[in-house]
């Protein structure tokens, strides 16, 4: 995948410039927030990082299920790129029990990270 990236990008293919142009003004909005601690707030911007790249790329079915069945419940989702696993948000503890219980059909298993604030 990456590699027809670089040829398409080399080749001028407006698509992927403009793809990437969005990448970069997603990834300084996100930072912004992260330092802001409103880590809370990317969920919008996990989705359309995904969905641009969907929109230049093949994605496999198994990842687009994924992003899809964790969508359905109202969290955001993207892939992570490397195949078999996805990364995203939710709003409340219901969520990420209905989050758990939609992929737990599939056979996919949910972890909640635990994130340690640094003090400063």
């Amino acid at each position: 995948m990456h590699k027809d990236l670089r040829q398409r990008y080399n080749c001028g293919e407006v698509a992927v410039l403009d793809a990437i142009k969005q990448w970069a003004e997603l990834t300084s909005q996100v930072r912004e927030l992260l330092e802001a601690r409103k880590g809370a707030e990317i969920g919008g911007f996990l989705n359309r990082n995904f969905d641009l790249r969907k929109s230049i790329t093949r994605i496999s079915e198994g990842n687009l299920s994924m992003v899809e069945a964790a969508r359905s419940v109202g969290a955001s989702a993207n892939s992570t790129g490397s195949g078999g696993a996805i990364i995203g948000t939710y709003t409340d503890e219901a969520m990420y029990d209905h989050l758990k219980a939609t992929l737990l059909k599939m056979g996919i298993e949910v972890i909640k990270p635990k994130i340690a604030s640094a003090v400063d």
